[in-house]
């Protein structure tokens, strides 16, 4: 070992045999790297610098979290997909359709054709929908009892659907008595044209009774839309009448289809009606 102060060799002993300094093994003194200063923890001068470096590693992270798209683009791509512009579409053309056949219904229906189908098979659904659900919100307001939803709207909302769609064919084949060619898909779309009014009417009367503004009002609006489907069916079937030059008299074939629809319509209330008042008096039903 060499002594630190002269460098004389010593093979061995704890002091130089030259000038008698100490001889100790002196440790090299390796200064830290940052990796092991932030990871050791053994002392209280280590801890912030572990913290530090703790703090900034998970801010790193986070920086690199996959985050959800947000939500304006979302619907930015939304409203930009194919299905959202058709949709879009759809309903403006719907919409102005409905606008011009509320003004102007027995003109509108003289223009359209099979290709209107469409429209009058969502008109027929609104109107379908809106004479349930005018008499689930009223017996619901009346009496408070809790009513079935299924069995008072979803059920004879169907079974309505399904009557208009037979009364365009019940139409139809008076028509067809009447001697003047047609197809199923023009019926309906002039059927359901001219039940726009009639929805326009259910739909104010809807309005009123959800804001509870009496019964005269509703009543009046229920009236005027009832009476504008008869009417639909009469004016789809005169209207084609006027160029038939024999077989069924086109005023006989609406009087038919008036009766078959009203008895058709009546079940159908009965039902709805049966199943309000099961709900409310266990099976009370005044139409047996």
């Amino acid at each position: 070992m060499n002594c630190p102060q002269c460098n004389q060799v010593n093979e061995k002993g704890k002091f130089c045999v030259a000038c008698g300094t100490p001889l100790h093994a002196t440790p090299t003194t390796v200064s830290p790297t940052y990796s092991e200063t932030a990871t050791s923890s053994d002392s209280p001068g280590n801890t912030a610098t572990s913290t530090y470096a703790s703090t900034t590693a998970t801010s790193t992270d986070q920086l690199h979290i996959p985050a959800l798209p947000n939500v304006a683009n979302g619907w930015d791509k939304v409203r930009q997909s194919d299905a959202a512009k058709k949709s879009i579409h759809v309903s403006k053309q719907y919409g102005s359709y409905f606008l011009k056949a509320l003004l102007h219904p027995f003109q509108t229906t003289q223009s359209v054709n099979s290709t209107h189908f469409t429209n009058g098979i969502i008109t027929m659904f609104f109107t379908s929908f809106l004479l349930p659900f005018i008499f689930y919100v009223g017996a619901k307001q009346a009496y408070g009892f809790s009513i079935s939803f299924g069995s008072t709207v979803i059920k004879p909302l169907f079974l309505i659907w399904i009557s208009l769609l037979l009364a365009s064919l019940l139409a139809l084949f008076v028509i067809r008595l009447g001697r003047v060619a047609s197809d199923y898909l023009t019926v309906t779309a002039k059927l359901g044209t001219m039940l726009v009014p009639a929805v326009a009417a259910l739909f104010l009367c809807m309005i009123c009774t959800l804001l509870g503004l009496g019964t005269k009002l509703p009543v009046l609006l229920l009236l005027i839309g009832i009476s504008v489907i008869f009417t639909s069916i009469s004016a789809v079937i005169l209207n084609a009448g006027k160029e038939s030059t024999s077989g069924l008299d086109p005023l006989y074939g609406a009087v038919i289809a008036n009766l078959i629809y009203a008895y058709t319509l009546f079940k159908i209330v009965s039902l709805s009606m049966e199943a309000i008042l099961d709900n409310l008096f266990g099976g009370f039903n005044m139409f047996y």
